[in-house]
């Protein structure tokens, strides 16, 4: 449209703005589904058996060697709480161990840069 002339004013032409909606474009991040304890549990119990078992040969020993304090034997429960830090020390280095054994597994799956 041109601009028109009256009485010394100038009307501005007319134009009809019209905003388009874009639809962002769709981003797939490739997130992992979300897993409940138990999945996870039984997940990182196959990648690394060893943690699990040595936990439980702690806490076999600390209970049971809490138990023979209790009814007075105490020589067993010394060695029962010997075979606790050793089971400590075992589960502590396996998952140590675990640690670097995915380290190196993620090391060698991802291309040099």
């Amino acid at each position: 449209m041109a601009t028109k002339d009256v009485v010394g004013v100038q009307e501005k032409p007319k134009t009809d703005i019209h905003f388009a909606y874009y639809e962002p474009p769709a981003i797939n991040l490739h997130l992992p589904r979300s897993e409940g304890t138990r999945e996870k549990f039984v997940r990182k119990t196959k990648e690394n058996l060893f943690v699990p078992l040595g936990l439980g040969v702690t806490v076999f020993a600390l209970v049971y060697g809490i138990y023979q304090l209790k009814t007075g034997n105490s020589q067993k429960s010394q060695k029962l709480m010997r075979l606790r830090v050793g089971a400590q020390s075992f589960t502590i280095v396996a998952f140590l161990g675990g640690l670097v054994y995915e380290a190196r597994k993620q090391a060698r799956s991802t291309p040099p840069s």
